[in-house]
């Protein structure tokens, strides 16, 4: 058996993700901010978390669909293009 049919991914969709409080913390902050859109430094700053805590929470809540992309950013801190992310409303 290989992959997953597409049943399945619409039952998965359906089913509301429990979040862990961690991930309910970033969730409320990009929403508090919404439209605005925060890349993984920013939004650790923001939190007072550090950046390998956000990361992966940020990548859950991106999996679950709850943010989507927003766009690259320079950012002049880490002189790195980054992507931004903002709350999918």
């Amino acid at each position: 058996m290989t992959g997953v049919t597409e049943t399945s991914r619409q039952s998965y969709k359906q089913i509301k993700p429990q979040l862990g409080t961690k991930q309910k913390t970033m969730l409320y902050k990009y929403r508090l901010h919404h439209p605005k859109a925060f890349n993984d430094r920013q939004i650790a700053e923001k939190l007072g978390w550090t950046i390998n805590s956000t990361t992966p929470r940020r990548g859950e809540l991106a999996d679950l669909g709850l943010l989507e992309p927003a766009g690259i950013y320079f950012d002049s801190v880490t002189k790195r293009r980054t992507q931004l992310w903002r709350a999918k409303l």
